[in-house]
């Protein structure tokens, strides 16, 4: 059994797909701007019975504009996670310590991407399978350097923070959770829960310190990892009616290719 990637995903599916599609494919385009044919942010009357109409930029600059009758979205959310913030919003001080801050799983089996974190002490914010990776991945990176990570939850720890373990009905995330486990049973990562990110400032030493919405201040780190899940880009839906929404063709579209 193999668990593919998503860039093996694409190139072992979607690219010989698209193959068979040809003309129908745009590459290296991208969709800016959805909306209803001849209805603006003004005139909304009847929209819901108005065809889509779809503005793609091509990588060459060149303009496209199209009609559907349907638009569906199959963009995912990756470009767009979720801030640290605890209540959706970034954390004060997160901007500017964006130099510092990740929000997805650093390949560690990259040196250069290992050497950030070695030796250093990192805050994980998230509580589901890409944080347990993270964990997972901080503790094998631990080779007596003094890596070590701080593992922040929102909420408290229980029978089902790490997920069915071996019973699991699939194996891979149950091994994840498990290995996420071990990196706290082990002392590879201090767990911190009910922690809710209000703040992140920096320190006479130029380290980061967290500080939650309770006033808790969390004792300095190096790096953060905010893996708090993704959120859909929504921008490009322009205008956008309760119509759009509740109606049989829902506006919803981006071209990922």
């Amino acid at each position: 059994m193999t668990y593919p990637s998503g860039g093996d995903w694409a190139e072992q599916y979607l690219e010989p797909l698209a193959d068979v599609l040809a003309r129908r494919v745009r590459f290296g385009a991208r969709v800016t701007g959805v909306s209803r044919a001849g209805r603006d942010r003004i005139v909304d009357a009847d929209r819901e019975t108005q065809p889509f109409v779809v503005h793609v930029t091509h990588a060459d600059g060149r303009e496209e504009g199209l009609f559907a009758r349907a638009v569906i979205d199959a963009s995912g959310t990756w470009t767009t996670p979720s801030p640290a913030g605890g209540s959706g919003l970034p954390a004060l001080g997160e901007k500017a310590a964006a130099d510092r801050i990740t929000y997805r799983v650093p390949d560690l089996m990259d040196r250069a991407v290992r050497a950030r974190y070695a030796g250093r002490r990192t805050a994980v914010i998230g509580s589901g399978a890409s944080a347990f990776t993270a964990l997972a991945h901080l503790a094998k990176a631990e080779d007596g350097s003094g890596t070590k990570a701080v593992w922040i939850l929102r909420r408290g720890i229980s029978g089902s923070t790490f997920g069915g373990g071996t019973a699991d009905q699939l194996p891979a995330p149950g091994a994840l959770g498990l290995a996420a486990k071990a990196a706290v049973d082990e002392g590879y990562a201090d767990a911190v829960t009910g922690f809710r990110t209000e703040a992140i400032e920096c320190d006479a030493d130029g380290r980061l310190v967290l500080v939650a919405e309770d006033g808790r201040r969390l004792n300095a780190v190096d790096e953060v990892i905010a893996l708090t899940g993704f959120r859909p880009d929504l921008s490009f839906f322009c205008p956008r009616s309760d119509s759009d929404w509740t109606s049989g063709s829902r506006p919803r579209s981006r071209s990922h290719r």
